[in-house]
């Protein structure tokens, strides 16, 4: 329940800073309390554009179609071949996973998920935009 919570008011925090013309609107971002001192602004930024609602959507545009699955598994593969991701083996050729809402854990496998296959996510990504 707590870190269902958490995860709530983050994205409370982000839709709170957001205007209804989609700019950013610092004048109603607020923490409950004063924020910690060390605090940083990076972080406190970070906390403001929700992180984890953007992890769930690149997460769901990777995964939104059999196609971009195995064009992601692709990129692993070549990747890996190129030396791309780090000497070999280079990089499991896993999947992104999904968050299931009855299980707060899978919030923090799908982001640790991420997060190991960043380069590859970010590879995809610019490759899938420029063709």
């Amino acid at each position: 329940m707590a870190v269902k919570a958490g995860l709530k008011a983050i994205g409370v925090l982000a839709s709170c800073d957001k205007s209804t013309d989609g700019e950013d609107n610092d004048e109603h971002f607020e923490f409950p309390g004063p924020p910690p001192p060390e605090m940083s602004a990076e972080y406190a930024e970070v906390l403001r554009n929700d992180v984890v609602a953007d992890a769930r959507n690149c997460v769901a545009g990777c995964r939104a179609s059999g196609q971009r699955r195995d064009d992601l598994s692709n990129v692993i593969t070549a990747g890996n071949l190129a030396g791309e991701f780090g000497t070999p083996p280079g990089l499991a050729n896993h999947v992104l996973l999904r968050e299931m809402e009855i299980r707060w854990s899978t919030t923090l496998l799908m982001i640790d998920r991420l997060l190991e296959m960043y380069p590859v996510c970010r590879l995809f990504i610019i490759t899938s935009t420029t063709v």
